[in-house]
């Protein structure tokens, strides 16, 4: 039975490429390609080995975080339709391609030209699924960036959970939940978001895969770091991940067991967007780093890389840069504070092969998304990427901490109360800071006295100037009924200038 659906899911596999290479694409081959995967993954045993490590779960696990992604749901549709989170401007090509898509548009799936033409058009199907149910409008659009990380959650609490214990899985998904700016991004439209998910479900399942020797989590990690290659460019750095997690992986017998079937199914899953975009899949990456032709004056690119893998790092406790929807470091100060505890712990432990592999996650992501960027300045809000392992390491911290007040006071609940304390104030933080502090500094900004003031920033600064004023009417405009502009408006000087850097 399982060399039956191994056969049928290759045969499937090759009659999707076929079509593809000859041009006769259909959305039906979207599901062919799906029930493909699918069937390898039946074909392929799943078994614990003797003597393996077994993490089980339990029911309260999966109530914790529950309650964290509802939170976090909660939390990013406040607000939602506020003038303050539509006026980027370059955000409007994703809901223009997703909308295109819900509305039955003919749009290659298997395309990496998609928006902009150089964001896989998998990503807008994705958008477009979501908008289906919840509605082909604005808002059915930007739940689809919540609800992707929302459910990234339960990936992250695994990991911090296998890597360390409870109490670090709880503290690190709370912190993770609770960024200000990953709220920042899942209003910004940008699909930059989505490539948390695919790089946490992939090394989960590897983390599984290597804890029961199975085949089939091996393929199915394999098959979610293909899928990184369908949406923003920094999760394709997941491959490499979960290839080192195996290499690092004991018993050494784990490596010839686990990287055949997850290189199949990292194969089967990229091919369809090779055959398509063919040297694109490298080409447009190539052209938004550092090997840009505009991206260097003087310096070499090994100089520039290093220049910017620093200021990659300087940002996670301290940050003068701005970005769409939020200001300030990319941890609050609370948690920057843990954060630097648990990287202190990390480095006294490096022995251990789970700190060797959260510092090279940190590497790889941090090289990805700051080091090869093509600018001389590394924008603080692509490290959201990042923003997962920094939360395990700070969630270490925390729980050293609360260990500590614990052996003062061993006759008390210390530890959970102390746990419960910082998180409530982790949370307080990344409010006042998200909520309050940000919208506050951005309109405040020269750009926004400037005479060539771009439109779109004008309006958001009077925007914002009568919600300081009245807070209550201003901040909660209605779906139907956005709060109303200024009468002259129309008559201020615009420009077409960028000034946010760009996703």
């Amino acid at each position: 039975m399982r060399k039956l659906s191994f056969g049928l899911g290759l045969t499937l596999w090759s009659y999707c490429l076929w079509r593809l290479s000859i041009h006769l694409y259909a959305r039906t081959l979207i599901g062919v390609w799906f029930a493909s995967l699918f069937l390898v993954a039946a074909s392929l045993p799943s078994f614990s080995s003797p003597g393996t490590r077994q993490h089980h779960l339990r029911r309260g696990d999966f109530v914790i975080v529950v309650a964290v992604s509802l939170v976090f749901i909660l939390i990013n549709t406040l607000h939602m339709g506020s003038w303050y989170f539509t006026v980027i401007g370059d955000e409007y090509a994703f809901w223009q391609m997703a909308h295109m898509v819900a509305r039955g548009d003919q749009i290659n799936f298997f395309t990496q030209e998609g928006a902009y033409g150089i964001v896989p058009a998998a990503s807008s199907y994705y958008q477009a699924a979501i908008m289906t149910v919840a509605g082909v409008n604005y808002y059915g659009w930007k739940l689809s960036m919540i609800l992707i990380v929302a459910v990234s959650f339960p990936f992250l609490y695994f990991i911090a959970f296998r890597l360390f214990d409870r109490p670090v899985a709880i503290v690190s998904v709370v912190i993770c939940a609770m960024s200000h700016y990953i709220w920042a991004y899942t209003r910004t439209g940008y699909s930059n978001i989505e490539s948390l998910f695919p790089t946490l479900a992939s090394v989960a399942l590897a983390f599984a895969a290597i804890d029961t020797a199975s085949p089939r989590r091996f393929y199915l990690a394999g098959v979610f770091a293909g899928f990184g290659f369908y949406t923003f460019y920094s999760s394709r750095m997941t491959i490499g991940l979960v290839i080192v997690l195996v290499l690092l992986a004991r018993p050494r017998r784990i490596i010839t067991r686990g990287l055949p079937p997850m290189l199949l199914g990292f194969v089967l899953t990229l091919t369809p967007l090779v055959v398509i975009s063919r040297s694109r899949v490298v080409t447009d990456m190539l052209t938004r780093s550092v090997t840009a032709p505009d991206s260097r004056i003087s310096i070499s690119v090994a100089a520039h890389i290093a220049t910017n893998l620093a200021n990659t790092i300087t940002p996670w406790f301290y940050n003068s840069q701005t970005g769409p929807y939020v200001s300030g470091s990319l941890l609050d100060p609370l948690t920057a504070s843990f954060l630097a505890i648990g990287l202190v712990l990390g480095v006294t432990e490096l022995y251990q092969l789970r700190w060797q592999f959260l510092f090279l996650w940190i590497l790889m992501a941090g090289v990805v998304t700051g080091g090869l960027s093509q600018y001389f300045f590394t924008s603080v809000s692509r490290l959201t990427y990042l923003v997962p392992p920094l939360s395990i390491i700070a969630g270490v911290g925390v729980v050293w901490f609360a260990g500590r007040i614990g052996k003062q006071f061993p006759q008390h609940r210390t530890v959970p109360v102390t746990i419960t304390a910082v998180l409530l104030l982790v949370s307080a933080a990344n409010v006042y800071r998200f909520f309050w502090q940000s919208p506050r500094v951005l309109p405040a900004w020269p750009i926004f006295r400037a005479p060539d003031c771009p439109l779109n920033f004008r309006i958001i600064s009077f925007w914002w100037t009568s919600a300081a004023a009245a807070p209550t009417a201003a901040s909660t405009p209605s779906r139907s009924s956005p709060k109303a502009l200024p009468s002259n408006w129309r008559n201020r000087s615009t420009s077409s200038g960028e000034f946010w850097p760009r996703m």
